[in-house]
């Protein structure tokens, strides 16, 4: 499965998510955004995770957003900007 990954993130970086909405990452996460910063799966469009919390019990995704991704659809940053007040189930946004 081609996956294209973002360019890593440094420190200062994910400090900055972190402050902007107010969230601690955990430190797995942290060392993801380092190293990968993000991917998007190529082909097939999208990739399925095993997980028994959901109807299906099966995720489908395309992407992991990272920080200042080129496309900015894949962009974390933009993302929770444009879409959070979306998730009104969320009650410290």
């Amino acid at each position: 499965m081609p996956i294209s990954y973002g360019k890593p993130a440094n420190k200062d970086e994910i400090k900055v998510l972190e402050r902007k909405f107010k969230i601690s990452l955990p430190e797995d996460y942290k060392e993801f955004l380092r190293l990968k910063n993000g991917f998007v799966v190529k082909s097939p469009d999208f990739c399925e995770l095993e997980y028994e919390g959901v109807d299906d019990g099966v995720i489908a995704f395309y992407a992991l957003f990272g920080i200042n991704m080129k496309n900015p659809n894949h962009d974390i940053f933009r993302q929770n900007e444009d879409f959070l007040s979306e998730l009104d189930f969320i009650d410290d946004k």
